[in-house]
């Protein structure tokens, strides 16, 4: 019986990381501050590392350049997901000034950005 219901109820990994991306895709700013929004996309953030876990180099450094590489890469992604879900009314020229940039940016410098955007507007009001 217990089988049966685990069968039935269980989420597997596949399920859960597709459901994950699909909530990192659909997560926008809407009305929300730049620090709600932000603090959901990490939680979904998190919650995908975790599923993640088991993925390290093969020598075991955490400096191994293969590592330092899909970190580099998972970061440049969080920025793009960061950046589609902003307000496009409120960040659009925010987000393209940030974007010209090119490959220098890093997900809190971004952060940082959008948020004295945000206090800027803010004020402007």
């Amino acid at each position: 019986m217990w089988q049966s219901l685990k069968g039935r109820f269980s989420v597997t990994d596949a399920t859960r990381l597709h459901q994950l991306h699909a909530d990192i895709t659909a997560c926008k700013q809407e009305g929300d501050t730049v620090e709600i929004y932000f603090a959901k996309l990490k939680v979904l953030w998190d919650d995908l590392a975790d599923l993640a876990k088991g993925f390290a180099c093969y020598y075991g450094s955490s400096s191994c350049a293969s590592m330092v590489k899909y970190e580099n890469h998972l970061e440049k992604i969080r920025i793009h997901q960061f950046l589609m879900g902003l307000n496009t009314i409120r960040f659009g020229t925010a987000r393209s000034n940030l974007l010209r940039r090119g490959t220098d940016l890093n997900l809190d410098a971004v952060y940082s950005q959008i948020t004295q955007e945000e206090c800027h507007l803010n004020v402007m009001r």
